[in-house]
This record gives C-alpha cells, sequence and structure tokens, in this order.
C-alpha cells in the first residue's frame, strides 16, 4: 500500500513522499535490523522464556528525540518492546541525524519508527500468518483490511506534533477496543507496576511449601497464596457500601489488605483456589497441592511474558464484535458463548492432540446437522485408517463403525490399475470391486468378507503413496477413496450433531461418541476438530432459547415447522439419539437464519469476565514461536496443520 499520496508530518517535521512510501502494514511491524539474541532455540513449549531488551537503543536529548522516547514508554506500558522499533542500530541512525543536523533524514526515520509502533499496537506485532500452519486466517480476515489505517496515523501523528493531542491520546486512538485486550492490559499494568515498586516478588515464595487445605496452620504459605489469588483476580470483589464514610477505593483497599493478611484457611479462600483451579485445568479441591503451587508459583517475569504475547494476540481482534459471537479457547480448552456481550454459555472442549493441533482460525456457524456422517479427513485417513484398513481386522472396523467407501480420484486407482498390469498381467483386484459393490444411488461402494483383500491391498498401496515422500502433508496429498461413516452417535466420531463451519480445512465444532474424556483434565485428543461437552445446549441456544440458571431450564427457542412447537433439547433428542432405528443419512442442514461469528484462539493467558486470570501450558508452542519471533529467533520449522477429525 503507497503512502505518497499522503502528506506526514511527525515531531514538527514535514516529511517527504519517499520517506515512508515504502512503508506497509503487512511489514511495518518488523523490527528494521535484528540483534541477535542471547537466548538458545528450543523445541519446547515456553515454560522458563523472558522476553528481554536485545538492546537498549538509548536516544540522545534532542527535542525530537524525546518525543520519540514518550512514546516508547507509553509502548512499554502496552506490553510492547523498545527495540522492536528502536533497537542500537537504529538508534545509532537517530543519533547521527540528529547530532549532524540532517534533519529531512532524521524525519523520514522517525516517522517509520513512529508509524510501525502504531502499526504494532492496532494489528499486533507478530501477526498470524508468521505462525505458518499453526493458523488458517489472515490478520486481515480476523480484523478486517488495514485499509485507511496509515492515513489515520498520518493524521493523528500531524495531531501529536501539534500539540493537539498528547501520546495518550495518540495511543488511545490506535489502541485495541476489545474485551481480550482491554482486560489483558489491566492485568499486566497492575501486575509491571507492583513488580517494578517491589510489592510483588519471587522471593515471597516460601521455602517450606506446605500443602494448604482446611484446617492449615502454615501462615506463611496461606499469605502467599492469598497474595497471588489476589493478584490472579481471584478475590471476590468486595461490596461497596454507599453509606460508609469511607471512598469506594478506601473500602476496596481495606478489603485488599484484609484478604492478603487473613492467615486462615477460610471459606472465601476455598472457593478462591477453587475457582483458580477450574479456570487453569487443575483438580477441583480447593487444596493447594503440588500443581496449584507450580501455578502460583509462576515467575513474575514469566507472568509477565505470557501477557505480552497474549495481548500482542489479543491485538488481531477487531475492536467492535458482534454482540452474539463462539470464543474457543484452545489452549484453555475452553468454549464461550456469547449474547448481548456477555457469556450465555460456556463448557469444556477437546482439541487437537499436539501433532495434530487445531489451528487459530475465525469462520461463521449458519447451520446445524443432525445425524450427521463423518468423512474421515486426510490425516486420520492417510495416518490411520490406511494402517488399520491394510489388515483383515479392518473389516471388523469397517461393520462395527458404519463406514462406506466412494472413489474420490479415479486416476490414483488407473494409475494403480497399470502399475499392477504391468507387474501382473493382471488386472488391479479393486477395479472388479468396483464394477461389482457400487450402489449406482449414491456410488458408495461396500465391503464385505469376499472383497475386504482388494481393500487391503488398495489401502496397502495409499500407504505406501503416502510415506514415499517423508513429512509431508497429509491434506496436501489427494486420496484414492473417500471413508464415510453412517450416522449413529454410540459408534460415530462426531456423534450426533454437527456444527460446519466455512473453508476451515475440514476444521468443525461437533458433538461426541466419547463422553467419558471430558473428565480428563488435558484434552488434546482430536485430529484438529473441537468436540463439545454441552452441544445440545448450544443448539437450543442458537435456535433463540434463553436460560434459567435458576431452574437449568431453556425456553423461548424458534418454533420447529415440522410440529409447530418451539425446538427444545428433547425434540432434538428425539430426532437424534432416542430416533429407532438409526437414520442412515443426515438430516436436512438446520439452517439459523443468519451468520453467527466464531474464533478459535490461542489463549495462555485470559481474563475472564469478573476478572479471573488463566494461565495455561503452551502444548501447541504458539507462545514459543511468537517469543522467537520477538527475539529475532528464526523458526526452524512450523508443524504440520491438522485436517479435521
Amino acid at each position: 500500500m503507497k503512502l505518497n499520496k499522503f502528506a506526514p508530518f511527525i515531531l514538527g517535521m514535514v516529511f517527504a513522499a519517499p520517506a515512508f512510501s515504502q512503508v506497509n502494514p503487512a511489514v511495518a511491524a518488523a523490527p528494521v535490523n535484528v540483534v541477535a539474541a542471547p537466548v538458545s532455540a528450543i523445541a519446547t513449549p515456553l515454560a522458563s522464556e523472558t522476553l528481554v531488551l536485545r538492546s537498549q537503543g538509548a536516544l540522545i536529548q534532542n527535542e525530537y528525540l524525546n518525543k520519540i522516547n514518550e512514546l516508547l514508554i507509553l509502548a512499554d506500558a502496552e506490553g510492547m518492546q523498545r527495540d522492536w522499533f528502536v533497537d542500537d542500530q537504529v538508534a545509532a541512525t537517530l543519533n547521527y541525524q540528529a547530532q549532524t543536523g540532517n534533519k529531512n533524514e532524521l524525519r523520514k526515520t522517525a516517522y517509520n519508527v513512529v508509524y510501525k509502533m502504531m502499526i504494532a499496537l492496532n494489528r499486533g506485532y507478530i501477526q498470524p500468518e508468521k505462525l505458518g500452519d499453526k493458523t488458517l486466517v489472515s490478520l486481515d480476515k480476523i480484523k478486517g483490511s488495514a485499509k485507511g489505517l496509515p492515513a489515520l496515523i498520518q493524521k493523528e501523528l500531524f495531531r501529536f506534533e501539534k500539540g493537539e493531542i498528547t501520546g495518550e491520546q495518540l495511543f488511545a486512538t490506535f489502541r485495541p477496543k476489545n474485551a481480550s485486550y482491554t482486560r489483558l492490559l489491566e492485568l499486566y499494568r497492575r501486575v509491571t507496576t507492583a513488580y517494578k515498586k517491589g510489592e510483588i516478588s519471587d522471593a515471597d515464595v516460601p521455602v517450606n511449601k506446605t500443602v494448604i487445605k482446611r484446617g492449615s496452620k502454615d501462615e506463611i504459605s496461606i499469605k502467599f497464596a492469598r497474595k497471588r489469588l489476589a493478584l490472579f483476580g481471584y478475590k471476590k470483589k468486595v461490596q461497596i457500601d454507599p453509606a460508609s464514610t469511607f471512598t469506594a477505593e478506601a473500602q476496596e483497599i481495606n478489603d485488599y489488605n484484609r484478604f492478603i493478611n487473613d492467615p486462615n484457611y477460610t471459606d472465601e479462600l476455598q472457593i478462591a483456589i477453587e475457582e483458580l483451579q477450574e479456570n487453569n485445568l487443575l483438580g477441583r479441591d480447593g487444596v493447594i497441592g503440588k500443581d496449584s503451587y507450580g501455578l502460583l508459583t509462576t515467575p513474575i517475569e514469566q507472568i509477565i511474558t505470557r501477557l505480552k504475547l497474549n495481548l500482542d494476540r489479543s491485538r488481531w481482534l477487531p475492536d467492535n464484535l458482534t454482540s452474539e459471537y463462539v470464543h474457543v479457547n484452545l489452549a484453555a480448552q475452553r468454549f464461550f458463548y456469547y449474547k448481548n456481550n456477555q457469556i450465555a454459555l460456556t463448557f469444556k472442549t477437546i482439541n487437537g492432540a499436539k501433532e495434530r493441533p487445531t489451528p487459530i482460525l475465525t469462520s461463521k456457524i449458519t447451520t446445524m446437522i443432525l445425524n450427521p456422517t463423518w468423512t474421515v479427513a486426510p490425516t486420520p485417513y492417510f495416518k490411520d485408517k490406511t494402517k488399520m484398513f491394510s489388515s483383515w481386522n479392518g473389516l471388523n472396523d469397517v461393520n462395527e463403525k458404519r463406514y462406506t467407501f466412494i472413489v474420490e480420484n479415479m486416476k490414483i486407482i488407473a494409475d494403480y490399475n497399470a502399475r499392477h498390469m504391468a507387474m501382473t498381467g493382471q488386472e488391479y483386484p479393486f477395479m472388479d470391486v468396483m464394477r461389482r459393490f457400487t450402489n449406482p444411488l449414491d456410488n458408495t461402494i461396500t465391503a464385505t468378507q469376499e472383497n475386504w483383500p482388494a481393500f487391503m491391498k488398495l489401502f496397502q498401496d495409499e500407504k505406501a503413496r503416502f510415506e514415499l515422500v517423508p513429512g509431508q502433508r497429509p491434506d496436501k496429498v489427494t486420496r484414492a477413496l473417500r471413508i464415510v461413516q453412517r450416522p449413529g452417535g454410540e459408534q460415530n466420531a462426531l456423534g450426533w450433531i454437527k456444527f460446519p463451519l466455512n473453508g476451515t480445512n475440514s476444521i468443525y465444532m461437533h458433538d461426541t461418541n466419547q463422553r467419558e474424556l471430558f473428565a480428563n483434565r488435558d484434552r488434546l485428543l482430536s485430529s484438529g476438530c473441537v468436540r463439545m461437552e454441552k452441544p445440545w445446549e448450544l443448539a437450543i441456544m442458537l435456535l433463540g432459547a434463553t436460560h434459567d440458571p435458576l431452574t437449568d431450564e431453556y425456553s423461548g427457542a424458534t418454533i420447529d415447522p415440522v410440529t409447530n412447537m418451539p425446538y427444545t433439547i428433547q425434540s432434538l433428542h428425539d430426532r437424534t439419539l432416542n430416533r429407532m432405528p438409526i437414520a442412515d443419512r443426515p438430516d436436512p442442514n438446520l439452517d439459523l437464519g443468519r451468520s453467527v461469528p466464531v474464533y478459535f484462539l490461542y489463549d495462555t493467558a485470559h481474563i475472564n469476565d469478573v476478572g479471573q486470570l488463566t494461565l495455561v501450558k503452551d502444548n501447541y508452542g504458539v507462545d514459543l514461536d511468537m517469543y522467537k519471533l520477538m527475539m529475532g529467533i528464526p523458526l526452524v520449522s512450523l508443524t504440520a496443520g491438522p485436517a479435521g477429525e
């Protein structure tokens, strides 16, 4: 995007067009000159790395450079590193230009610095495209186009230069407005301020950490736990007494001090511990043992680093999210359905395994499918089914799980036939299977005891063809057959209901036939899709129902044209899991009549509606990749993307 049609001003200087004509929002956030970081690149998830300045980038006293320093201080308060914009080389250039009085060149360099700062603030320093297959979307797809942003930056910098707005007002213009960012920013500032003042410290951690539970008398450990729980937002909000002679602020301070200094294990403390455990994938028992201590004793600089990484991802989000949307936190394995800008429903999810991670993406729900079929996606096809179906055991799996087959690519089978003919002088066995066992109504091919040897041969060839190129991605390889599992929740991998998503590489949300897995603490078990703990509750709410938390009842859904009665969870059950005999084909799509935005995000640090921090493991290595990019460490390799359930 060329900017030479604008006349930018900054720091009291009018810039010539060449000063900024090469600046593009897509690349402006990249450092001018990356200084090698004194940190080793490791392949394990982020565990001990801390974002540190690669260079100080000190600027001399100068009326122009002082303005840049003012903005760099504000950038630090937003969780951005000053050396992203002014490293040693850029500082040397600015200082030289200031000392030699080369105002024109100084103007060009200064504008580029501040422009990059505003782009990074508004749209993120690391953009999703840099994460390779760990995302399926571009920044423009998530946040929207940057069209018009360069002109707005130019305009606001001119106002800043003229003294019409302050640096904070400049930042306020480009600071993200979404709730995820504002909540993280509030905690980031609270933690960093307390850390700099010495109000919190890693030295607070008790030397001898005892188990904290009801009846505990270890005052040091209890007070430490209370202080960290309060820091993480797990102290109950004080009820402000309007009749009190104290101000609301004073009442909050007094209540905070009361909470952190109470040496006893109380009901209030137990609730705080249990909520911390629930939000952070720990066993909810109100006992601070090894795992809970591990979370509470996370080094402060590590917490700050996690907040910086998640702040940067939150900059990808649009400022004005619609009042109704779905947010799946892949890192915390949690689903949130927002209605009227409030959490209307939340529950556990099962996401992609570490070797088959669910990618960051955005899409929309427009429809639901009852009694869905499951088309085996490329990853399980090549990595699981080709092995299973290469033996006689595969036929039992086919019969038990109600699989049928459809020719996906006839050319591949023709190639197998030509090779087989050249080697044996006989026709490839599967050619006869297609002639004799294909249903002309739907082109499905039935597997039997008689023809299974031909299937075995085909899948042996499919497995060998895939493994011929080491490391290749399954979704980049064409399959000879499409494997389709007919409806049936007890065996069907999708359960009884599916929520399709568009443009997501066979990733979608669905019920599951393995509900017992929701009892697991870590639920990274799928091949990429998101399995839902409460799909029926989501379905009925998408159909217009409201939930009464006191009675746990759902009412007010739209009218079902089949029954002329409002949809209910029971009526949906009657069409699916209670239906006999089991449907052989999916029901017609149940259209919503609207599009509900869906965001699959990766929040290893997340603040919920009541201000509580979730701080979970970086199982997919997204934090680690972003950390490396922020530190100037090249990514050696990127995880191959999933290809659905």
